[in-house]
């Protein structure tokens, strides 16, 4: 797979624009931040050998409201930073 790592850094900097909440791994964008230049290196090899596997989402439930009433639950996703990344990437 051919990756450019000028638009992996770019996808990078939206996911920072973005929340910075963790995933399932725990890690939010201001630890990522710390580690960005090692992480999406990993990340660029591991797609150029397309071996990249995304990691499971952290699921929550969200109050759906109607009219200013309850009307049920609505389930929340949130990526990992990486899996993030690479959204936006793509």
């Amino acid at each position: 797979m051919q990756v450019y790592p000028e638009q992996l850094e770019i996808a990078w900097a939206l996911v920072q624009r973005g929340s910075p909440a963790a995933g399932v791994d725990g890690i939010t964008t201001d630890l990522f931040a710390g580690v960005a230049g090692e992480q999406l290196a990993r990340m660029l090899k591991a797609l150029r050998r397309e071996v990249y596997a995304a990691s499971p989402a952290k699921g929550f439930y969200v109050a759906k409201k109607k009219h200013g009433q309850k009307v049920g639950e609505r389930l929340i996703g949130l990526s990992t930073v990486n899996d993030r990344i690479l959204q936006r990437y793509l």
